[in-house]
C-alpha cells in the first residue's frame, strides 16, 4: 500500500490518515488559526493608526496652506509698510532740504 498525501491527493479522505497525524494536523491548524487571529488583531490596530496618521497629516496640510496664505499676506503688509516708510523718508528729506533754503 502507498502512502497518500492530502497535499497531494484532493480525494484523500480525513478518515485515511492515521490518528497521530491527524492530532498533529489538527494541533498545526489550531497553530494557523491562532496565528493568523493575531496577525488579523494586529492589521486592525496598524488601519486605526494609519487612519489617524492620515487625519493628521491632513490637518497638517491644512495648516500648512493657512500658514502659507498668513505668510504672505503678512509679507504683503510688510512691502506696504516698507514703501510707506520709504516716502515718508524722503518726503522727511525734501522739506529738510527746502527748511535749509529758507
Amino acid at each position: 500500500m502507498s502512502v497518500v498525501h492530502p497535499e497531494i491527493d484532493p480525494f484523500f479522505s480525513i478518515t485515511e490518515i492515521e490518528p497521530s497525524r491527524h492530532q498533529e494536523l489538527r494541533k498545526d491548524n489550531d497553530n494557523v488559526i491562532t496565528e493568523n487571529i493575531k496577525l488579523e488583531a494586529e492589521n486592525i490596530k496598524l488601519k486605526q493608526s494609519l487612519e489617524e496618521h492620515e487625519s493628521r497629516f491632513m490637518k497638517l496640510e491644512q495648516n500648512d496652506k493657512n500658514t502659507a496664505v498668513e505668510n504672505a499676506e503678512l509679507k504683503a503688509r510688510v512691502t506696504k509698510l516698507e514703501r510707506k516708510q520709504s516716502h515718508t523718508d524722503d518726503a522727511k528729506e525734501v522739506l529738510a532740504r527746502n527748511a535749509l533754503r529758507i
